[in-house]
This record gives structure tokens, C-alpha cells and sequence, in this order.
């Protein structure tokens, strides 16, 4: 038994360059199973349908206040960007402290379905398969982490799934903190953090140092 089941959906392999109709069996917060499964599982997701990618990785992230709020929670970009499909953020010599922008960048909520919605499937300046390998195998391999970045098995369980012909970017200038469209699912460490567009566990992730990937 797994104790979640992702069902029937288009799995990206980057080694194939190819989305492949397939299930895919998680064990704590490894990816232990990808083919074809009749096993149970105590939580089963249907993905039919659906894209089903690593994790996206935020190689730069800032710690923004993107709304005026009074006592702002401490994990406010981060809910942000789970939302969005970021499962890892890397916070450098400017992206572990606040700084108040004011009105906010809409690049806090929507950045990663900007570019699918947009230079993907409408304006097709990118192949799906190579955007999404430039937001999680590439920035993986850039930090030397060997455990994210694609689904295979062994992997970390950061998984984003999501439909194709509704992903999209909501975010403004004026409205700087409106969630994406088309984001059904994002797994953090082999669990659900976000389902059908809502945050519904939000401290799942942990720390992750140098030399420790």
C-alpha cells in the first residue's frame, strides 16, 4: 500500500522528452513506484487529464511584504508561492529578510503559470517539456540537488499537478496577491500541501543547507 496514488496522469521525463499517461506511488517522501499500478493507497489522487511535474524551484526568491496588513504572517510569501507550485526556494544574500515594496510585485503569486499560460500555450514561444525543465531539473542540477528536479523513482515526492489549458497567472500590480488558475495539487515531501487551489497544510517544508541536498 502507498500512502498516496497519483492516477493516470501525464507524467514529464525529461530523459524521454516526452509526457507519459502514468501512475505514480509515494512512500513517505520518496517517489518509490512510476508505471502502472492496482495497488491501494490511503489517499489516491486522480491526475487524469492532468500535468504532473517536479516541484518548481524558486532559484531566487525575496521575502516580500506583498500586502498592506498589520501583523502579517511570518510565512506570507511562502503561502504565496506554494500556491504558484514553488516547492523549493533558495533565499540568498537578499531573499531572508522583509522589505516593504509598497503595493507588491505580482512576480510573488504568479511568476511559474505566468509562463505556461502565456509563453507556453498562448504566445507558444516555449515547448511545454522545456519551460518546465528550466523551472526544475535545471536549477536542481545548478544547486546540487540530486534528489529534486524530475520524477523518478528515489526522488523527493515535490510534485505539482496541474491543468494545462487553465493555468494561469492572476496576480497584478494592483492586486499583486491573487493565487493562480489550473493548480490542482502540490506535494511537499510526499504530502499534500495544496488542493484545488487551497493551502490546506502549510509547514511542511524544512531547511535544506549546503552540502546537505
Amino acid at each position: 500500500m502507498y500512502d498516496i496514488l497519483i492516477k493516470e496522469g501525464m507524467i514529464v521525463d525529461f530523459e524521454k522528452n516526452k509526457i507519459l499517461i502514468g501512475d505514480i506511488g509515494i512512500n513517505g517522501n520518496k517517489i518509490t513506484f512510476i508505471g502502472q499500478c492496482s495497488s491501494t493507497a490511503k489517499k489516491v489522487i486522480d491526475a487524469s487529464g492532468k500535468v504532473v511535474s517536479p516541484g518548481f524551484i524558486d532559484i531566487h526568491m525575496h521575502e516580500e511584504k506583498i500586502k498592506k496588513a498589520k501583523n502579517i504572517e511570518p510565512y506570507d510569501i511562502a503561502n504565496y508561492m506554494i500556491l504558484m507550485g514553488v516547492t523549493t526556494g533558495i533565499a540568498g544574500n537578499c531573499g531572508d529578510n522583509y522589505q516593504d515594496i509598497g503595493q507588491g510585485h505580482p512576480r510573488g503569486a504568479g511568476t511559474f503559470p505566468k509562463v505556461i499560460g502565456k509563453y507556453v500555450r498562448e504566445d507558444k514561444e516555449l515547448d511545454l517539456i522545456e519551460a518546465l525543465k528550466k523551472m526544475t531539473k535545471l536549477p536542481a542540477n545548478r544547486l546540487g540537488l540530486k534528489a529534486k528536479g524530475e520524477i523518478k523513482e528515489g526522488m523527493d515526492a515535490d510534485i505539482v499537478i496541474f491543468d494545462f489549458n487553465s493555468i494561469r497567472n492572476c496576480s497584478t500590480f494592483e492586486k499583486p496577491t491573487l493565487p493562480p488558475k489550473g493548480i490542482e495539487y502540490v506535494l511537499v515531501n510526499g504530502s499534500v500541501a495544496v488542493e484545488k487551489n487551497k493551502i490546506i497544510n502549510k509547514r511542511l517544508e524544512k531547511a535544506i543547507r549546503k552540502n546537505n541536498s
